[in-house]
């Protein structure tokens, strides 16, 4: 067996794996090194990263991406590892703990309406930005429009001079068959 390899990565837990097989998937031959087992330390109660309750909001997108991706991950390595998404629970032990609890959740509430708050304003310079390039169109339509009908008095105007001049050439040629036998 060849010891040779691209890329030498140090640590077996969710990182360094998750590094070893997108290095991988891009054709480089990969040596991961762990001191002790692959996924022994943090990385076994980590969760996968799929946990919502209790994170930081910041957090919660990424949760949500990795919950999609363990999703897919048999795809991805060939086995389901395992993964089940089940519910979460955070249980207060005491009036104190409660209290806390109800102030982070509170804290969650504001800053989530917060978040969609700055999701609705983007929504809305979106709309200003759609109205405007439908205004935009409708007003080029219209434009384009009065061009047809100026092109259509054109278009009308040279068929009555072709209409006069082919009606002058027939009467000069039938004056010339006349005059000329």
């Amino acid at each position: 067996m060849s010891m040779m390899s691209d890329v030498i990565v140090v640590g077996g837990g969710l990182h360094g794996m998750s590094a070893a097989l997108y290095i991988a998937r891009r054709g480089k031959r990969v040596l991961v090194l762990e001191k002790d087992r692959i996924a022994a330390h943090a990385s076994s109660y980590s969760a996968g990263g799929v946990r919502t309750l209790g994170r930081h909001p910041a957090e919660i997108p990424l949760a949500v991406e990795s919950i999609a991706m363990w999703h897919r991950i048999a795809d991805l390595v060939g086995d389901d590892c395992g993964f089940q998404e089940v519910g979460q629970v955070k249980v207060a032990e005491n009036d104190a703990e409660l209290q806390t609890l109800h102030k982070d959740l509170r804290a969650q509430i504001v800053e989530q309406n917060n978040s969609l708050k700055r999701v609705e304003d983007q929504l809305g310079l979106v709309r200003e930005a759609t109205d405007r390039n439908t205004l935009e169109q409708q007003e080029l339509l219209v434009d384009l429009k009065a061009m047809g009908t100026k092109v259509n008095v054109v278009a009308a105007v040279a068929i009555g001079l072709l209409a006069i001049s082919l009606m002058v050439n027939l009467a000069l040629y039938m004056h010339i068959q006349r005059v000329l036998p």
